[in-house]
């Protein structure tokens, strides 16, 4: 199969793509149906998704589940939390889509598991990502931080690649400072404490310490060279794809329809991230929105993994839309 890394997806690609794969010559782009009478008959395909906390980095879902997106495609959605073991419930044939970050899913294919990308959901974007210090902190450049110890939550993407960024800008490497590794929820007090001298905090969290601590931002991810990189999307098993493609194809139709509500309506966007992820207005009011691509572009998770390789991230460089990462044939 080749597939051409040049593909930039959107709704409309992807509805005339999945006319064609289904057979079905008549898609009304203007009401948005998905099926043709036929394809309706055959009664509603299951698909149980798997998402990464409160499922805000995936808010378009949300809205298409509501907007009754996934039922005009002839789909019953359901979907859930995880906390632990994602890859091995997909395998386990328990979830059929997860929304999981792109880094996972090229480590989890570099071992062994193949699996097919279905759409991008989120690119990291400013002000979600930074490293701070609090207000009285010494630490004013990126040439301060030797010998300090730095607190992160993740170090297999775009962590790594931005603690190596912000250390190379003061001349320094990890062997000049100490790097722990702490759960997100306890590097803002454990930078409270005292316990490290600078943090990577995201979102809400960066907001909270913004909020009772008055942090000072030394770095956004965006200003290290990381903006649009790659941050979550939705991935299927080879197994279950290759059981019933279609169903795959038609998530992603109606998944994309819900991005385009979204991109051109953000303040409808800004609803569904209070109700998802049930914080309070105004704290959601101060928060960016997240980053949501109009259009899928498989050539970014190539970039991205031969960024995790060159980063010591993953053991051999990899090509991805071969082997244990391949992209579903909407992208041929």
């Amino acid at each position: 199969m080749t597939m051409r890394f040049n593909a930039r997806i959107g709704r409309r690609e992807l509805l005339a793509g999945l006319a064609a794969l289904a057979g079905a010559a008549s898609i009304d782009f203007g009401g948005g149906r998905l099926l043709s009478p036929a394809m309706a008959a055959e009664g509603a395909a299951k698909l149980h998704v798997s998402y990464i906390g409160s499922g805000t980095a995936t808010l378009p879902f949300f809205m298409a589940q509501e907007a009754g997106y996934f039922k005009e495609a002839g789909l019953d959605v359901t979907s859930a939390t995880f906390t632990t073991g994602p890859y091995a419930q997909a395998v386990a044939g328990e979830v059929d889509i997860l929304s999981t970050e792109h880094s996972a899913a090229l480590q989890a294919a570099a071992g062994g598991l193949p699996l097919v990308f279905l759409a991008e959901t989120s690119r990291m974007r400013d002000g979600v990502h930074q490293f701070v210090v609090p207000p009285d902190s010494p630490i004013r450049e990126p040439k301060d931080l030797r010998g300090k110890r730095i607190g992160v939550f993740n170090l297999i993407g775009s962590g790594r690649f931005a603690i190596d960024a912000l250390l190379a800008k003061g001349g320094l490497t990890a062997a000049d400072v100490d790097i722990v590794e702490i759960a997100l929820p306890g590097l803002g007090p454990a930078l409270q404490r005292g316990n490290i001298d600078m943090a990577h905090l995201p979102g809400t969290f960066l907001d909270t310490a913004r909020q009772t601590q008055n942090v000072r931002t030394i770095a956004d991810f965006v200003d290290l060279g990381l903006e649009g990189l790659p941050q979550g999307a939705y991935y299927t098993t080879r197994a279950a794809y290759d059981a019933d493609p279609d169903k795959f194809h038609r998530f992603v139709a109606a998944y994309m329809r819900a991005v385009d509500d979204a991109l051109a309506d953000p303040d409808k966007l800004r609803e569904y991230y209070i109700k998802v992820s049930k914080l309070d207005p105004d704290v959601v009011n101060r928060l960016p929105l997240p980053s949501t691509p109009a259009k899928s572009e498989p050539q970014r998770i190539q970039d991205l993994a031969d960024r995790m390789f060159e980063a010591g991230l993953l053991d051999s460089a990899m090509k991805v839309g071969e082997g244990n990462l391949t992209f579903a044939a909407i992208y041929e």
